[in-house]
């Protein structure tokens, strides 16, 4: 039996999410689960809600980049992380992910702010 994937489509007869999207989405996904929050995979996601979250003034930033690094990198290897950049102001910590895509070689951005 063949398995075929759906697409879903709008009503202008495009694809709703195109695969730049879906790797975005799926990086944030990575970003925002805690390790032991998926039943089926415990070591998922990563530690910046866990450990770094209220640590994020006082920790060393390198620890935090690198950790992002190699979470988006193992869970998502269509991904090829070129920077992470990371600025506190007050109560707000922006993430800013430059990407890359290995097949592809496409730019991808990933920012969002977590307030702290």
């Amino acid at each position: 039996m063949k398995v075929r994937s759906i697409s879903l489509k709008d009503p202008s007869g495009l694809p709703l999410s195109r695969d730049k999207e879906v790797l975005l989405e799926r990086v944030a996904r990575i970003i925002m689960t805690s390790p032991y929050e998926r039943v089926n995979n415990p070591m998922f996601g990563s530690l910046i809600f866990n450990s770094f979250l209220f640590e994020l003034p006082n920790i060393l930033m390198q620890n935090v980049e690198l950790h992002l690094r190699n979470v988006i990198e193992n869970y998502e290897p269509r991904l090829l992380v070129r920077n992470v950049d990371i600025t506190t102001e007050r109560d707000i910590a922006t993430i800013k992910i430059d990407l890359i895509e290995r097949e592809t070689f496409e730019d991808l951005t990933f920012e969002t702010s977590i307030l702290i």
